[in-house]
């Protein structure tokens, strides 16, 4: 019975770990609070989540943003968003930084990252004090061939072990 639960929990385990290859999503907690004219930077390091340099396709970036204080003062508070180079591909001139940002990386942007497998985020007040939550940046990657002959001779060895281990304790 032993054995059953051990095969179905590595079977389980294997079908897993493919259903979710090919996205990878890095958050970094910023909570800092900027004002005029000061800025906070901050780097994504994918190669943490086992990225493989030249597999990025595409990616996103998503900035949470909220207002420290003064309500009445948020509709005119600017900020500029730097992603990577500063290129006017990537980031921008955001108004309104009291809500969230989204954007997609650039070119430049995304072969700095297939590169080395960072990312470098600037985010300077133009006008106005905010608060900068969390930075996400999710990464779709090439599909990985995984080696099937060597997944399935692991899987086989391991249950050669626990038949040798419940064997021994007999």
């Amino acid at each position: 019975m032993k054995c059953l639960k051990a095969f179905v929990f590595a079977v389980a385990s294997l079908v897993t770990i493919n259903c979710f290859a090919g996205v990878i999503t890095d958050v970094e907690a910023v909570n800092k609070t900027v004002s005029v004219p000061h800025q906070v930077s901050w780097v994504h390091n994918i190669f943490d989540q086992g990225f493989i340099a030249g597999s990025a396709q595409s990616a996103s970036i998503s900035i949470q943003f909220r207002d420290d204080k003064d309500p009445w003062y948020s509709p005119f508070e600017t900020a500029l968003i730097q992603v990577g180079f500063f290129d006017l591909e990537d980031g921008g001139l955001f108004l309104t930084p009291t809500q969230d940002w989204n954007g997609n990386l650039g070119i430049s942007s995304l072969l700095k990252l297939n590169t080395n497998g960072t990312l470098f985020v600037e985010v300077t007040s133009l006008l106005g004090d905010f608060t900068i939550l969390n930075s996400t940046l999710t990464v779709v990657t090439k599909d990985v061939n995984v080696p099937e002959p060597g997944t399935w001779g692991l899987l086989l060895l391991g249950l050669a072990g626990f038949a040798t281990l419940r064997k021994l304790r007999a």
